[in-house]
């Protein structure tokens, strides 16, 4: 079982950065990284607030054990030359769609350390999950596993078969369902701008039954919602957190007021919402054999 990435001190895994997108200096770093214990010289090191005046990063067995201004070297470990790059602490991409062990492979190789999946393609959860507690060559990887929604709404249009939720009754056992898949936090589904044109969208007393739900199993609730009243909704239900911001009107300062008040995260996610705005290109098109899910 590989160690989860934290912050620095303690990370298991330092993303580089180099200019103009040179990666040789990362690829040399992830080879050495292989051998679990090393030491970094001459880098930058940015440990997610500020740059540290520091000379040297010892890393034992796969974790960062010491960051130190001595320009004295430990003996009996690879001394790697980092001069030109920069050390940070791993990032998250925190709305994902992951399709493949190849795309952990290449988020990890990007220096993204953990990938939030907003909605994993059935059968794929356990394949994706499992590559990730057990190799250390993939970015980490954590789910919903499937997002509630209710029969017809978002997410049932990919001609794909998913489990639904057709009102508050059903809330509880869905939920229970994805912690038996070994998800690690809910996600709720309220489409208001697709119910304009005739979507289902999930109800309040749905949202309310949902959150209560998965924090009665210590799980945190994300949603994707798509216009203000879908915010106020969530916010009324207790949810922890949006997925992306609204994308049916403007700043909103109200709205962002009552979200700070209440002390509720934002992945804006602002490619996304903004394809969706007129006169904007879609942030998929373009890209053959890409695949956006909103």
């Amino acid at each position: 079982m590989k160690t989860r990435h934290t912050m620095i001190p303690r990370m298991t895994r330092a993303a580089c950065l180099m200019p103009l997108l040179l990666m040789t200096g990362c690829a040399n770093l992830e080879q050495s990284a292989g051998s679990g214990s090393f030491v970094i010289t001459n880098a930058r090191v940015f440990d997610g607030t500020r740059l540290l005046d520091v000379h040297q990063v010892v890393i034992r067995d796969g974790l960062i054990s010491k960051i130190t201004g001595s320009s004295e070297l430990p003996r009996g470990l690879e001394i790697i030359d980092a001069e030109g790059m920069t050390l940070m602490p791993g990032m998250i991409d925190a709305h994902t769609h992951t399709f493949s062990v190849t795309q952990l492979q290449t988020a990890l190789r990007f220096g993204v350390t953990t990938n939030l999946d907003q909605m994993t393609w059935p059968g794929l959860f356990p394949v994706l999950k499992t590559a990730a507690e057990t190799r250390d060559d993939v970015a980490d990887f954590l789910s919903t596993d499937m997002l509630a929604t209710p029969p017809g709404g978002h997410g049932t249009e990919y001609n794909i078969v998913i489990p639904t939720v057709d009102g508050p009754q059903q809330a509880d056992a869905f939920v229970a369902d994805r912690v038996a898949n070994g998800a690690d936090y809910q996600k709720i589904v309220l489409n208001g701008e697709r119910a304009m044109n005739g979507m289902p969208t999930m109800s309040l007393a749905t949202t309310r039954a949902l959150v209560k739900a998965a924090h009665d199993r210590n799980l945190k609730v994300v949603a994707h919602i798509e216009t203000p009243d879908d915010v106020r909704t969530v916010v009324a239900a207790g949810a922890d957190g949006l997925a992306h911001i609204w994308r049916t009107s403007g700043a909103e300062p109200d709205l962002s007021n009552l979200l700070a008040e209440r002390a509720m995260f934002v992945t804006a996610t602002l490619s996304v919402p903004d394809g969706f705005v007129a006169g904007s290109a879609r942030p998929d098109r373009g890209r053959p054999g890409s695949r956006a899910i909103p």
